[in-house]
């Protein structure tokens, strides 16, 4: 082979393979998608007085199944297993206020913190906690202010373990009452609701 073509083969080869730092070994990038939907709110009571404490609670494995194929793919030790909560109040039609201020939180496992580069009065941060493999992230809400409010999750587009990516829809788990008739009566003036993803991705709620 001549070794300008030999060369070029072993540059693409590396253009192709990744160094995975942890391991000093080469790795093929990878692309997964996976669903989790078992995110809970409890107690899912409609109303609730100041000073009650909600409970967010999302635990899953570390092996999932990739939804192109329907592979399981271990996906422990991932650098950046979190996602987001948006904190809301419904005022109206089209109406929804930042409301992070209104609420105290109580980590539990994982973290949930602040970000102030990334609306910080609109939404919290959260972090995994990995244990016994699985993904485990539990706080505690607890509201100061009177009114209706929405709470919402968010899927993580990008979240990477060594030379691996993966997209992961995140939603609530279909056993919760996430008393939608809030949104709908509310934000949507009575009218339907139009967000497909409301049902999967948002809780509503009173507080007296």
């Amino acid at each position: 082979m001549d070794i300008k073509i030999r060369f070029i083969s072993i540059m693409v080869l590396f253009g192709i393979l990744l160094l995975d730092p942890s391991c000093k070994k080469l790795c093929v990038p990878a692309s997964y998608s996976f669903r989790i939907n078992n995110c809970m709110i409890q107690p899912d009571k409609d109303s609730i007085n100041i000073g009650d404490t909600l409970y967010f609670n999302s635990v899953f494995s570390t092996t999932m199944i990739n939804l192109t194929d329907g592979k399981n793919i271990d996906y422990s030790s991932a650098d950046n297993m979190g996602d987001i909560l948006g904190v809301g109040e419904l005022i109206g039609q089209n109406t929804i206020s930042d409301a992070v201020k209104y609420f105290s939180y109580i980590p539990m496992v994982g973290k949930i913190y602040t970000d102030s580069s990334v609306d910080p009065f609109r939404v919290k941060q959260t972090s995994y906690s990995e244990e016994n493999g699985y993904y485990i992230l539990k706080f505690g809400i607890v509201p100061q202010k009177s009114g209706i409010y929405i709470f919402s999750i968010a899927d993580m587009p990008d979240v990477v373990r060594k030379c691996a990516r993966s997209s992961i829809i995140m939603q609530f788990s279909s056993s919760i009452n996430n008393h939608l008739y809030y949104l709908k009566d509310i934000y949507y003036g009575g009218g339907p609701i139009i967000y497909s993803g409301d049902p999967t991705h948002t809780y509503s709620f009173k507080v007296k």
